[in-house]
């Protein structure tokens, strides 16, 4: 088993440990509202919750199964990436819509989710530099976040598929865990992070591959409860 306890911030006026603590309060609601049980059941595995545990002073305690297997850390191969991509579609089709992505953020998941949520981040995009790519991209930020905030296409994310966070658990299959940021947002937040962090450089082809194998698998996800199913291209 795993168990992560959680203190209080050591400084209640510090957004930063706020926003943490309170992504740490995110996942037990992951765990005690279900949201485990039913990707398992759905064929996507993740720990399961044993014991929440959540102290009047903020402090709380989530005892969960491990996952068997090794994290991908450090990158992981084609195999891993594609399982994780089939992975990512089997939870994306079962929050799909605004509807259900709604009906699971009023059981306590993040309004907006996502690690770099940059309702979130604000502080980090004020540190950014100024100059060269790094500078555009500042300028860009607030645009590109609006436009994924009002994307037609929402479910419930992981929010942090990084290659850390994506465990081989044999048979070539694999789970995620750390659910500190899922919430809802458009399914690009999950394919881009996942793309960026979990596999090595990739060329246009390759990615292209690769989303092709995840819309393949969200087809058959969605096709299977009646949802209709966005173009490729969309």
């Amino acid at each position: 088993m795993i168990v992560k306890n959680i203190g209080l911030p050591s400084d209640p006026d510090d957004f930063e440990q706020q926003r943490d603590h309170s992504s740490y309060g995110v996942e037990a609601r992951f765990y005690d509202q279900g949201h485990a049980h039913r990707l398992c059941n759905a064929g996507a595995q993740c720990p399961l919750p044993l014991c929440i545990e959540s102290a009047k002073d903020g402090s709380l305690s989530i005892c969960m199964t491990r996952l068997p297997g090794l994290s991908c850390a450090g990158g992981a191969g084609k195999a891993e990436v594609q399982a994780a991509l089939s992975w990512l579609a089997r939870l994306h089709s079962m929050y799909w819509g605004n509807e259900r992505a709604d009906d699971a953020v009023r059981t306590g998941l993040h309004a907006q989710g996502c690690y770099w949520n940059l309702d979130a981040r604000r502080l980090e995009l004020a540190r950014t530099p100024t100059e060269g790519l790094e500078g555009r991209l500042r300028l860009a930020a607030s645009a590109v976040h609006t436009r994924l905030k009002a994307d037609s296409l929402q479910t419930i994310c992981h929010g942090d598929p990084k290659d850390a966070n994506i465990i081989g658990v044999g048979d070539g299959s694999v789970g995620f865990c750390d659910f500190q940021w899922t919430g809802k947002a458009p399914p690009t937040k999950d394919l881009a992070y996942c793309l960026a962090c979990g596999a090595d450089s990739l060329t246009f082809e390759e990615e292209s591959c690769y989303l092709e194998h995840y819309h393949r698998e969200l087809t058959i996800c969605l096709n299977a409860q009646g949802d209709r199913v966005p173009n490729f291209d969309h």
